[in-house]
C-alpha cells in the first residue's frame, strides 16, 4: 500500500509538470506571434491620400513634392487655396478662351494692421496691363461709404481687369481678374463671376535728392516715378535744395527717371518703397549744359508764347516768355533738332543746334519764325 501511494504521487507530480511546460510553450508561441505582427506593422509602408508606393525601380518622390497640377483659381469660384492638387492634368489648359459675354466682380475690403476703416473709399476697375482680353475691358470708379466693405459690380464685358480699393493714405494692391468663356469643354463653360478680397495698406513716400555734375543741388529738374506693377506715374520737380518728394505711394517697386521720362538723363533706377517706411534715393547727373533760345519774327522782334520742341540726346518742350526767351537746363552734349511755332503769327522756324553751343553763335541763340 505504501508503494502504491508513492507511485500515484509521482504520477500526479509528473502530470502537473507536463501541464506547466505546455502552458509555458503556449505563452512563448503567443509572444512570438505578437512580435511578428508588430514587426510587419512597423516595416510595411502605409498608403496615404494622394501618395502611394513608387513603382519598382523608381526612386520615391521627395517629401512635399507635388504629384499633380496646381488648380487654376481662375476656374474656381472665389479665392482657392494654392496648395490644392489634382491627380490628372487639367483639360481646360488646352482650351481657348473667348470674351463674348458679360460677367460680374464682387468682393470684400479689409483694413490691415488694426488700421481704422476709411470713412470713404473708391473701388477702381481698370483694364489689365497683362491679361488676355484686356483690350475689351472698360473702366469704372465706384465711390463707396465707409460703412460698406462689400461690393458687387455687374454687367462687365468679359475681359481682363485689375481691381483696387483706394482711400486717403491707404490703398490695396491691384488684383488681376479675368472674365471669359471656355471653348472645347463643357457646353457653355465660362468664368462669369470673380470674387476678390482686397486689403487696405498704409501708403508711403519717396524722397529724391539730385546733384548736378559739379555737386550743386539740381533744382527745377523733372522727376518721374513709375510703378513697375501697374505702370502708374507720379511726377514732381526738384526744389532749390535739389530734392523732390512723392507722396501717397503704395508699397512696391518703382522706376525713377530724371528729366524727360522718354529720354531720361540717367537710366531709370529701381527703388523699392515699403509701407510706413519712407524711401530715399540720391543721384548725380552727368555733365549737362544750359541753353538759352530767343524766338523772334523776321524783323528780329520777340515772339511770346511760342511753342518750342526739340529732340536729340534728350527731348524737351517749352514756351517762350514775354521777351521770347526759352531757357533749357540739363541738356546733355550732342546735336538737337529744334522747331518753334508761333500760333498768332502762323510762323515757324527750325534750327540744328550742337551742345555745347559754339562760341560764334549768339547768346541767346536766335530762332526766326516766319509765315
Amino acid at each position: 500500500m505504501e508503494g502504491s501511494a508513492k507511485v500515484s504521487t509521482q504520477a500526479a507530480e509528473t502530470a502537473r509538470t507536463r501541464g506547466a511546460a505546455g502552458i509555458g510553450w503556449l505563452l512563448v508561441l503567443a509572444l512570438l506571434g505578437a512580435g511578428l505582427l508588430l514587426w510587419q506593422t512597423r516595416t510595411t509602408p502605409k498608403a496615404t491620400a494622394g501618395h502611394g508606393l513608387p513603382p519598382q525601380g523608381e526612386e520615391p518622390l521627395a517629401q512635399g513634392a507635388p504629384q499633380g497640377e496646381m488648380v487654376d483659381p481662375e476656374l474656381e469660384g472665389g479665392v482657392e487655396p494654392m496648395g490644392r492638387l489634382e491627380a490628372e492634368p487639367l483639360a481646360y489648359r488646352e482650351m481657348q478662351r473667348t470674351y463674348d459675354g458679360m460677367g460680374e466682380i464682387s468682393g470684400e475690403v479689409f483694413a490691415a494692421d488694426n488700421l481704422p476703416f476709411p470713412d470713404q473709399w473708391t473701388l477702381k476697375i481698370r483694364p489689365s496691363r497683362f491679361a488676355l482680353g484686356r483690350d475689351l475691358a472698360i473702366s469704372k470708379d465706384l465711390e463707396m461709404p465707409g460703412n460698406q466693405s462689400t461690393f458687387e459690380v455687374r454687367d462687365l464685358p468679359f475681359a481682363g481687369y485689375t481691381v483696387q480699393a483706394v482711400a486717403a493714405n491707404q490703398a490695396s494692391p491691384a488684383m488681376e481678374v479675368s472674365l471669359f468663356r471656355v471653348e472645347g469643354g463643357n457646353p457653355g463653360a465660362s468664368k462669369a463671376h470673380s470674387r476678390v478680397m482686397l486689403r487696405f495698406e498704409p501708403l508711403s513716400r519717396l524722397e529724391v535728392g539730385i546733384q548736378d555734375w559739379e555737386g550743386n543741388p539740381a533744382s527745377d529738374l523733372p522727376v518721374t516715378v513709375e510703378s513697375k506693377e501697374d505702370g502708374k506715374r507720379w511726377e514732381a520737380v526738384t526744389d532749390g535744395r535739389g530734392t523732390a518728394r512723392i507722396e501717397q505711394l503704395p508699397e512696391g517697386m518703382y522706376l525713377v527717371s530724371l528729366g524727360h521720362p522718354n529720354r531720361p538723363l540717367l537710366p531709370p533706377a529701381e527703388v523699392p518703397v515699403l509701407r510706413r517706411e519712407p524711401a530715399f534715393w540720391q543721384a548725380q547727373l552727368p555733365r549737362t549744359e544750359v541753353v538759352r533760345l530767343k524766338i523772334v519774327d523776321d524783323q528780329a522782334q520777340p515772339l511770346p508764347d511760342a511753342e518750342v520742341r526739340g529732340h536729340g540726346p534728350t527731348v524737351f518742350e517749352a514756351r517762350s516768355d514775354f521777351d521770347g526767351m526759352v531757357v533749357l537746363p540739363y541738356l546733355p552734349h550732342g546735336t538737337y533738332q529744334i522747331r518753334a511755332t508761333h500760333a498768332q503769327s502762323e510762323g515757324t522756324g527750325q534750327l540744328t543746334l550742337p551742345v555745347p553751343v559754339p562760341a560764334h553763335l549768339d547768346n541767346p541763340v536766335l530762332i526766326y519764325c516766319r509765315p
